[in-house]
């Protein structure tokens, strides 16, 4: 009797925990329900969004595509303005060397007109003191021509 009583003991333990199995059982399956259904809600909603963002991932492909083509755009107009710039500075110094060279050139120039001024002027009183002479001195043909040009 006592393997009976020992026997009932065990199967009434095995009953309870059976039981407190089958409630944690049950629980778990509400659990389960739950989260299934509330998973069907995100596969909806992600079903929902999966245009939108499939439209935002075109969106943004295009803007960057857009951006990479401006930014090449601007490389290519700074490269230009660059290329420009160093042509005029080019110029610049070539009309820099070409304005030295006409300077010298004038000042040069002017130095020899002073020069020529300096010797047509003496050869000018030179001849003029010539001119004197020969009249003063009595050279018949110079007179004549004074008076031709005189009257």
């Amino acid at each position: 009797m006592l393997e009976l009583g020992v026997v009932q003991t065990l199967n009434g333990d095995q009953a309870r925990r059976l039981d407190s199995l089958a409630t944690e059982n049950a629980k778990l399956q509400d659990k389960l329900k739950e989260t299934e259904l509330e998973r069907s809600l995100w596969e909806r909603e992600a079903k929902k969004a999966s245009p939108f963002l499939t439209s935002l991932r075109k969106a943004l492909a295009k803007s960057e595509a857009a951006l990479k083509l401006m930014q090449e755009k601007q490389d290519r107009k700074i490269k230009s303005a660059f290329k420009f710039s160093a042509d005029h500075v080019h110029t610049v110094k070539r009309l820099d060397e070409e304005v030295v060279m006409l300077t010298k050139a004038l000042a040069d120039r002017d130095h020899a007109y002073a020069e020529l001024h300096a010797v047509s002027t003496k050869h000018f009183e030179q001849l003029q003191e010539s001119n004197s002479l020969l009249l003063t001195d009595g050279y018949q043909p110079l007179r004549q021509a004074k008076a031709v040009i005189d009257s």
